[in-house]
């Protein structure tokens, strides 16, 4: 029954262009040992990824997640100034599985003479045959991630976050750039709070969350 809901959504999602509406699973995470966890107003400095296969794309992350920052209240500073530091990570990743979808098949016409009773009356009924048919189909889902982990400015490596977020969908689009504003948006609904469980948010193109994460980054303060 689940899998033929997901089947269900996925086939949504396809379809509806322009209209998608992304739900996202997400959670949030604060250290038990620092139940202050992260103050208003806090600094941030984002920890670049150095070993990565764009990093063009991921200097787009990076900005969105800025502006997600800033959006709230908290200042972009440099590493060696900021309170705390963000390490994030994505992944996009295409599985392909195979499901069933219904369709109406037609067969072979039939004649049939039919006639009056009482007179010499008779008529041609033509009746057209047809079933419905499961017909296997293929399709392929990305699972798209986003990844973020918050720990103190100098925390050596290893060193135990403050807080981590970590949003997932899917989906079938292998756009990872059209998908990205959505994971933050999730994330960033519940920053910095420990959710108790997995949330679910479900986000459309208008959705005024994804509206912070357009337009340039803010500038670190010097």
């Amino acid at each position: 029954m689940k899998k033929a809901l997901f089947v269900l959504a996925f086939a949504a999602v396809a379809t509806a262009g322009c209209a998608t509406r992304y739900h996202v699973t997400t959670s949030g995470y604060l250290d038990a040992a620092k139940p202050a966890g992260i103050p208003a107003g806090a600094s941030f400095s984002l920890v670049p990824n150095n070993d990565v296969p764009n990093p063009l794309f991921d200097d787009e992350v990076r900005a969105k997640i800025e502006r997600a920052l800033a959006a709230r209240g908290h200042r972009i500073e440099p590493a060696f100034s900021a309170d705390f530091l963000v390490r994030y990570r994505t992944d996009n990743t295409g599985n392909r599985i195979l499901t069933t979808r219904p369709e109406r098949m037609y067969g072979p016409s039939v004649v049939q003479r039919v006639y009056v009773s009482g007179s010499n009356q008779a008529y041609n009924v033509v009746t057209q045959t047809d079933a419905i048919y499961n017909v296997p189909e293929t399709l392929t889902v990305y699972t798209s991630r986003l990844f973020l982990e918050v720990v103190p400015r100098g925390a050596a490596e290893g060193t135990r976050p403050v807080w981590v977020g970590d949003s997932i969908t899917e989906s079938a689009n292998p756009d990872l750039r059209e998908v990205i504003d959505y994971l933050i948006a999730a994330t960033f609904k519940y920053f910095g709070q420990n959710t108790g469980r997995n949330k679910e948010v479900t986000l459309g193109p208008k959705d005024p969350s994804l509206v912070p994460l357009q337009g340039p980054p803010p500038p670190p303060k010097n």
